[in-house]
């Protein structure tokens, strides 16, 4: 569906966030983009509502479509969808499901990976062909009979945050 600038009333933005997050994610963000033009959509993925529901989550990746679909058939127009991290892995399978309901994708430090490859999959390619360490933050990861979390603030720093000066860090 190409629509052109004159064309478009309002932007509807669906944001989309990663693992181990939830929709307060993008609460500093958000903001600063709401706007008359702009509306912002912020969801809480299924099983994601609080850190404690996340150790027990046994949502899928087409729970979570089904879930974004839904909210996206409320706003009746289309969307852009606006992923961080894992949630790239979502906005991309909304994306295929319902092309026409989707404008467009903006990935914000997220994961888009070929059609049919786990993360795994791509772990292993890169880390067998290129000799990198893929490990980021598997060694940090505890495991539940549902799933995985990170339980230390500072592995998340550690991993995700490491080339920030340090008074960024001071601000958290």
């Amino acid at each position: 569906m190409m629509l052109f600038k004159e064309q478009i009333d309002s932007h509807e933005l669906v944001f989309i966030h990663g693992a181990w997050a939830s929709g307060w994610g993008w609460s500093s963000l958000i903001p600063y983009l709401e706007s008359e033009k702009i509306h912002c959509h912020v969801v809480d993925l299924p099983g994601s509502e609080t850190k404690e529901a996340s150790f027990q989550s046994q949502a899928s990746l087409q729970d979570y479509v089904d879930f974004v679909c839904a909210k996206m058939d409320a706003i009746e127009k289309p969307v852009w969808l606006v992923a961080h991290s894992g949630g790239g892995l979502t906005a991309t399978a909304v994306a295929e499901a319902v092309p026409d309901k989707v404008l467009g994708i903006i990935y914000v430090v997220a994961m888009m990976l070929p059609s049919a490859m786990s993360y795994g999959d791509l772990c292993a390619n890169v880390s067998n062909k290129q000799n990198i360490d893929t490990k980021g933050i598997s060694p940090h990861l505890k495991t539940t009979a549902f799933g995985s979390y990170i339980d230390s603030f500072s592995a998340v720093k550690e991993v995700f945050y490491r080339m920030l000066q340090m008074k960024l860090y001071l601000t958290w």
